[in-house]
């Protein structure tokens, strides 16, 4: 705003980014958001992204199949704070408890989206839970947990779902260590 840009284009991960969102359009600069979007109303012109908690429930309904609808779940998020993320684990516990409430989620944690924090906290998830059939990425760094399945020689044992076509995610989907991922073609957006 203070630079006077013709438009603004942004992520909004949170509602922290509205009071910002709405001060750039009251001084006459259009705003777009793109990728993840505000629960919270904004004045931007327009959003282009996927809807986050549909996401999570594709994930969810995709875990039931992988598990043929029972098991033990852990759940890797990338922030409990960031709307996006919630909406992607919110949408993947509700998929699970209509179409496979046997699967039960044995944990939930934030992995500030660094693949070395998934790497660690999937070695405590299978520790900790002898019987964990899956681990859900809802945000950065699954190709950390999926290490860390691979090292466990659990590949096909403990089965994942994330997300985003980044090289190192999808070279773990070639390995058939990541069951699945959902992509969002950030480019397009």
């Amino acid at each position: 705003v203070a630079k006077q840009y013709d438009a603004i284009a942004t992520i909004a991960g949170d509602e922290g980014m509205v009071p910002f969102i709405d001060k750039a359009v009251a001084a006459g600069i259009p705003v777009a958001t793109f990728n993840s979007e505000t629960a919270k109303e904004n004045q931007r012109l327009f959003f282009v992204g996927a809807d986050l908690y549909l996401q999570g429930q594709s994930a969810g309904e995709n875990m039931c199949k992988v598990l043929g609808n029972k098991g033990e779940v852990a759940i890797i998020t990338g922030f409990f704070a960031v709307e996006a993320h919630e909406l992607r684990r919110t949408g993947f516990e509700d998929a699970l408890a209509k179409n496979c409430p046997e699967v039960k989620v044995v944990g939930k944690v934030e992995n500030s989206d660094k693949g070395d924090i998934a790497y660690n906290q999937a070695k405590d998830f299978m520790t900790a839970n002898p019987n964990l059939s899956a681990i859900y990425v809802t945000a950065g760094g699954p190709f950390g947990a999926a290490k860390a399945i691979e090292e466990a020689g659990k590949a096909g044992k403990v089965h994942m779902i994330s997300f985003d076509f980044v090289d190192e995610t999808m070279e773990y989907v070639q390995k058939g260590v990541i069951d699945g991922t959902i992509g969002q073609n950030p480019f397009a957006q």
